[in-house]
């Protein structure tokens, strides 16, 4: 069923569903009487995919969905849940929270070895659009983190809210390892709290796996972070290519013990190759510690 066909005919005398409008050539049957059609969702269903054609596909379960979905399909969450979700390397996928909220009391909600795009939309016809969608840890559940991004893995947060994450040594809200890749395009960060990195941590060890990070819009705000890097982390100068590029959106009132309550990244001296750091646009401001801090930089930028 097409999703804008929330209200259809129903054959009541045939049990025949129609969700284009009723003609007398289309008609299958004759039938006299018809009625407004609204397709339920069972008390199951957790995720939906959306084909081609507009037919719905309902999941009980994220995990579920993500196995079913091809290639850049969308996956919209139809209710609050509480499970912890793998995206393997074969996979690229959107999972659009849809105004609902994805929580565990797992290490990780989101586990990205793929490529994989966070958003929350209000084009569904199940949405919720009063809640704004929201990925937090299970109720009274500590030292678990938003999103793990690892082993060449590609995050993007495109809308929705990622909050509340502590009790972590690296990245409270988004923690990203060795030739990853982290983008911010909307959303927002907010109120995540790590030693390192309150609301995204970097951390890269090897020479030929580097990690970047691209901030066009979004907000990274009202994060901590025990030591450094109360808004971004990243670390440490054993990698050579690191990159940090903030083109747009807003990083503000973090805080850090240390350095960097914007933003701390410590880079390798004296190489052609070292990591980079490029602030053309977007805001950073208000954060408490030195707002941008950068530990042994190759060259001036």
């Amino acid at each position: 069923m097409k999703p804008e066909a929330y209200n259809c005919w129903y054959d009541c005398e045939n049990d025949q569903v129609y969700p284009e409008e009723i003609e007398s050539a289309s008609l299958e049957q004759p039938c006299d009487l018809y009625a407004w059609y609204k397709e339920e969702l069972t008390s199951s269903d957790v995720a939906q995919i959306l084909d081609e054609s507009g037919q719905e596909h309902n999941f009980s379960s994220v995990q579920e969905a993500v196995q079913a979905a091809a290639d850049g399909q969308r996956i919209y969450l139809l209710k609050d849940c509480d499970e912890s979700v793998q995206i393997g390397k074969d996979k690229n996928v959107i999972l659009d929270l849809n105004g609902y909220t994805l929580c565990s009391s797992q290490e990780n909600v989101l586990d990205v070895r793929g490529k994989l795009e966070v958003d929350s939309t209000t084009a569904n016809i199940h949405t919720n659009p009063d809640q704004g969608g929201r990925i937090q840890p299970a109720e009274g559940v500590a030292g678990n983190r938003g999103v793990f991004v690892r082993e060449g893995g590609a995050f993007t947060l495109k809308g929705g809210v990622i909050t509340g994450f502590s009790g972590v040594n690296y990245g409270g809200g988004i923690y990203a390892d060795q030739n990853a890749s982290v983008t911010i395009s909307g959303g927002e960060i907010t109120g995540n709290q790590a030693v390192y990195g309150g609301g995204i941590g970097f951390y890269s060890i090897s020479a030929d796996a580097p990690s970047s990070f691209t901030m066009t819009g979004g907000k990274i705000c009202n994060n901590q972070a025990e030591k450094n890097g109360g808004g971004v982390y990243m670390g440490r100068p054993f990698n050579l290519a690191n990159q940090i590029q903030i083109s747009g959106g807003e990083i503000c009132e973090n805080t850090a013990g240390g350095h960097g309550g914007g933003v701390s990244a410590d880079f390798t001296q004296g190489s052609n190759t070292a990591s980079q750091i490029l602030i053309s646009g977007g805001k950073i401001h208000h954060n408490t510690a030195a707002t941008v801090f950068i530990y042994k930089i190759a060259k001036q930028l």
